[in-house]
């Protein structure tokens, strides 16, 4: 048998422990910087998606007190409507305001202008002055301003006249209100 010279030996030994180094290195430490890579970025994510679950949440309580509100500002417009929309409701609520309470609407007119209230800097409501004649009982009155004090609709009663129907058992009223608009 031959033998290998033993300076070429260790050439050979020293090749072999400069290759598995040279795996090593390339194989394994390359692929461990990855994963360390790959584990910042897992993590990196994993935080993105926490606030962005976080962020979902609010999303959500937002959006219930947008709904909240909405339903509120919905009543709102309905005490406090836009004058152009109104006038059809306006009548009929006064319709039925008076003949709820028993009291049969006659006569009913607005002032000529409208007016301004400045509650803030930027806010100011309108209001018109209506003057309506209505007959019927002192109960029925009572109950119109009742019923009219109870409404959703923003007004005010400014002042009622009374009088009495010459030929029957029936009061006269006239009364003076006050109503309400957004801007």
């Amino acid at each position: 048998m031959n033998s290998i010279d033993p300076r070429i030996k260790n050439y050979i030994i020293g090749g072999i422990i400069l290759a598995i180094a040279l795996l090593l290195y390339f194989g394994v430490l390359v692929q461990y910087q990855e994963f360390n890579t790959q584990k910042q970025s897992l993590k990196r994510y994993s935080q993105e998606l926490d606030e962005n679950r976080t962020a979902k949440d609010k999303l959500g309580q937002y959006l219930k007190q947008y709904d909240k509100l909405k339903t509120e500002s919905g009543k709102v417009s309905k005490a406090l409507p836009l004058k152009s929309e109104d006038m059809p409701q306006l009548l009929n609520l006064l319709q039925n305001l008076t003949g709820s309470a028993g009291l049969v609407l006659g006569d009913l007119s607005f002032d000529n202008q409208s007016e301004t209230v400045a509650l803030r800097k930027d806010n100011v409501l309108y209001y018109q002055t209506i003057n309506i004649a209505v007959s019927g009982s002192f109960a029925g009155l009572e109950n119109f301003i009742l019923n009219a004090e109870n409404s959703l609709r923003v007004m005010d009663i400014l002042k009622i006249d009374m009088g009495h129907d010459e030929g029957g058992d029936t009061n006269t009223y006239e009364i003076k209100l006050r109503v309400y608009y957004q801007k």
